[in-house]
Parts: C-alpha cells; structure tokens; sequence
C-alpha cells in the first residue's frame, strides 16, 4: 500500500522464571521475547531505523497474504511508534527528512493521521515493567486464562506471558498500523485496531485486564 503523507536494561525481579534462550515463537506462531534486545532499541535514530524496518516487513508480508516468519516477527517486534520521534511529522525538523520522505511511501494518508496523533501517547512499556508486572500477577493468583489488554501497542505483555501461562487474550489498539503488527505478532490473540472508549465487551468476560497505560 502506498500513499503520501505530508512532505517533508534487564534487572531479575522474580517470579515465574523465563526461558534465557535467544527468543523464538511457539508452536502456535506467538513471538515471546527473551529480554529487552528482542523489543524496541533505544535511541530516537535507532527507533526510527527500526520502525522504517518493521514497516518494510509488515507491507511485504501483508503483500505476500501471508502470516510473518519468525525472522520477520523478530523485526516486527522492535517497532516502537512514533511517541518518541514527534519531529519526523514536523516538516520544519531537517533532522528527519530522510525518515519522513521513506515514511510518506510506507504509509497511506489516512495512517499517516492516526501515526501524527499517536505521538502524544505511543510509548511502550519496557521489558523489564512488563515482567514486573507479571510477576506481580501471578502472585496475586492469576495462573491463566481470559485477559484483556487495552491500550495494547505491539503487544509487549503478550511477548513477556511468563513460561506455563495460557492465555486467550484480547488487545485493543488505537493505531491501526501497530495494530496489524501486533496481530502478525501474536496471531492466536484478538486484536482489535479501535478506540478503547468505544469498545464494547461483555460484562465478566475476563479473568483479567493486564497493562501499563494511564486510563
């Protein structure tokens, strides 16, 4: 698809132990991460290299209509948005012509918009908050099951279910580009590419909503 747009660490908390090795998806096609390096770099010229990655990948696989590798889900994962690289949408950064230029061919107009609003609110939870997060779930009792995870991203608590934890998950995401990498990542849960305020789920459904967005 095409289109223009505009022109231009990980600290050991506890709990279920995790699987060291180099991360791999199950047998059902999930992608897990096995610590920060498998998620988004840090640093804004490294963030926008790797956002500029996963979008090639996710327009070749889309293409194919097909789901993604493995090699291709390790590349999905590190998206990270565009919450920490507001100038590539503001035509007066020279900083960022290159990026905004690649950006307006891998983008339609009507994602180019949802991508310029999402800087005020796309930044990811880290691997090490998702883990701690985890762990404190599963010691308040939750052992699987049913869970929601609104404000979803690219599905960084789906990619840090602890070793032993079933899950069917649903996640809601307003961007629909990060929504779609989200599902290629995670293709047994439902992911939902609409507004959490619209999002209408039946009462008692889940056994619980998981996350780290300020709602």
């Amino acid at each position: 698809p095409g289109g223009r747009g505009p022109d231009p660490g990980r600290a050991d908390p506890g709990g279920p132990r995790r699987d060291r090795r180099p991360q791999e998806p199950d047998g059902l096609g999930e992608f897990r991460a096995a610590g920060p390096a498998d998620l988004a770099p840090p640093g804004a010229a490294a963030k926008a290299a790797a956002n500029l990655d996963a979008l090639r990948t996710l327009r070749a696989v889309d293409a194919a209509a097909r789901p993604a590798t493995p090699a291709e889900q390790a590349r999905l994962a590190r998206w990270s948005a565009w919450g920490a690289l507001p100038g590539v949408f503001d035509a007066d950064d020279r900083r960022w012509v290159a990026t905004r230029t690649e950006l307006s061919t891998l983008l339609t107009e009507t994602e180019w918009r949802a991508a310029e609003r999402s800087t005020i609110n796309a930044h990811y939870t880290s691997f090490e908050v998702a883990i701690a997060i985890w762990q404190a779930a599963t010691q308040l009792g939750f052992a699987g099951g049913r869970i929601l995870e609104p404000g979803c991203g690219s599905g960084t608590f789906l990619a840090t279910i602890p070793d032993g934890i079933v899950v069917d998950a649903v996640g809601i995401e307003l961007d629909p580009v990060t929504a779609r990498i989200a599902q290629l990542l995670h293709p047994t849960a439902e992911i939902r590419a609409e507004s959490f305020a619209e999002t209408m789920l039946p009462a008692g459904h889940f056994d619980m909503a998981i996350g780290n967005v300020p709602f």
